[in-house]
C-alpha cells in the first residue's frame, strides 16, 4: 500500500512541476504579462502583511473532544504578554466554576491533554502530504490516534505546548484547592505561577490579582522537579535521548501486564527486557513476534506520590515487522 502511495505522489509531483513550467513559460513569453503578474503578486503580499499585522487577532480555540484543551491561533510574539493573556484566561475560568466542574476538567488528567487545562500553539500542516503529522489542529475535532498509518499523539507536539494548569489540594486540608500554572518553551517548563482560588468546604471566593501574586498564601509550597535535558533507555543504550521525541525500534514481543498501577507492554531487545507504559488494556500480539514500535520518553507522577515526577518509556504504536 505504501509503495502505491509513493508512486502516486511522485506522479502527482511530476505533473505539478510540468504545469508550473508551462505557466512560467506563458508568463515570460510577453514582457507586459510578466510585469502584470509581478504587480499582482506585490499587491497580494502587501495586502496579506497589512491584514496579518492589523486585522488578525489572537484567539483561543477549544477542542470539541478534549474540553480542557485550548489551541492558541495567531499568537502574539511577545512571550511575556502571551503568558499574561493565558493567565487571565485561566483566572476567568476559575472564577466561572472550573473547580466546581472537576468531572469535566480534572477527572481524566491521566489522558490527553494530561492537565486540568492545557494550551498549545495552533498548528496545521498541509493535507497534501500523506506521511507528515497533521498538526495540533487535529485535536479540535478528533481524539488521539495511536494505531493508524499516521500516528497522532498530542504528546508528539511538545514543542507547541504553551502552558498547563493543574489543580492541587492542601496536604492538611483536601477540601481546599489551589493551582499551578506552568509555562513552556520547546517542551520545557520556563516559568511557574501559583494561582490561588480560596475554595474550602462550602465557602468560595473569587481569585484576585493580589492573591495571584502571593504564593506565600499556599501553606504547602510545591517544588517543581528539574527536567533533565538527556535520558537513557535500554532500547537505545548507546544513544542520548530527548524528552518527547518519537523513536522507532524493532523488538521481540514478550507479554502484557495489567496487574500494576500502569499497563505495561514488555518487549525484548539485545537480550534486555523493557516494560513500556501503554494505554490499552490488552495486546493482540503473540509472544515471540517481531514488532516495529514507536515510543518516547515522557513524564508521569506515580500513584500515591503526586509530588514526585519521573520519566519512563511510553509506547505510542506497535505493528508486526515485515522483516
Amino acid at each position: 500500500m505504501e509503495i502505491i502511495l509513493v508512486i502516486f505522489l511522485i506522479v502527482t509531483a511530476a505533473l505539478v512541476l510540468l504545469l508550473l513550467y508551462k505557466v512560467i513559460r506563458w508568463i515570460i513569453a510577453k514582457k507586459a504579462r510578466g510585469v502584470s503578474i509581478l504587480v499582482l503578486l506585490l499587491i497580494i503580499g502587501v495586502g496579506y502583511t497589512i491584514n496579518h499585522l492589523f486585522f488578525t487577532k489572537m484567539e483561543f480555540i477549544q477542542s470539541k473532544v478534549y474540553p480542557n484543551l485550548y489551541l492558541v491561533k495567531n499568537e502574539i510574539k511577545d512571550r511575556t504578554e502571551l503568558q499574561q493573556i493565558i493567565k487571565k484566561k485561566v483566572v476567568n475560568m476559575i472564577d466561572n466554576g472550573l473547580i466546581d466542574h472537576q468531572e469535566i476538567y480534572s477527572k481524566n488528567t491521566s489522558k490527553a491533554p494530561y492537565a486540568t487545562l492545557a494550551f498549545y500553539t495552533y498548528n496545521k500542516n498541509s493535507q497534501l502530504s500523506l506521511f507528515q503529522d497533521y498538526g495540533t489542529a487535529y485535536f479540535i475535532e478528533k481524539k488521539e490516534d495511536l494505531g493508524g498509518m499516521i500516528v497522532e499523539d498530542l504528546s508528539m507536539y511538545g514543542k507547541y505546548k504553551l502552558a498547563t494548569y493543574n489543580l492541587r489540594t492542601y496536604k492538611n486540608d483536601t477540601t481546599c484547592y489551589y493551582g499551578i500554572l506552568n509555562y513552556y518553551k520547546e517542551g520545557y517548563i520556563i516559568k511557574t505561577d501559583t494561582l490561588l482560588r480560596q475554595s474550602c468546604g462550602n465557602k468560595s471566593q473569587k481569585t484576585t490579582e493580589q492573591q495571584l501574586e502571593s504564593p506565600a498564601n499556599i501553606e504547602e509550597a510545591t517544588e517543581i522537579t528539574p527536567i533533565p535535558s538527556e535520558f537513557k533507555s535500554l532500547l537505545k543504550p548507546n544513544e542520548t535521548l530527548k524528552l518527547g521525541v518519537v523513536y522507532t525500534d524493532t523488538v521481540r514481543y514478550v507479554n502484557f501486564d495489567d496487574n500494576g498501577d500502569y499497563l505495561l507492554f514488555f518487549v525484548e531487545k539485545s537480550q534486555d527486557t523493557i516494560g513500556l507504559i501503554h494505554n490499552k488494556h490488552n495486546s493482540e500480539f503473540i509472544q515471540g513476534e517481531t514488532l516495529e514500535i514507536q515510543w518516547k520518553i515522557d513524564s508521569l507522577r506515580p500513584a500515591g506520590d503526586p509530588e514526585f515526577l519521573e520519566f519512563k518509556e511510553f509506547l505510542i504504536s506497535a505493528k508486526n515487522s515485515k522483516n
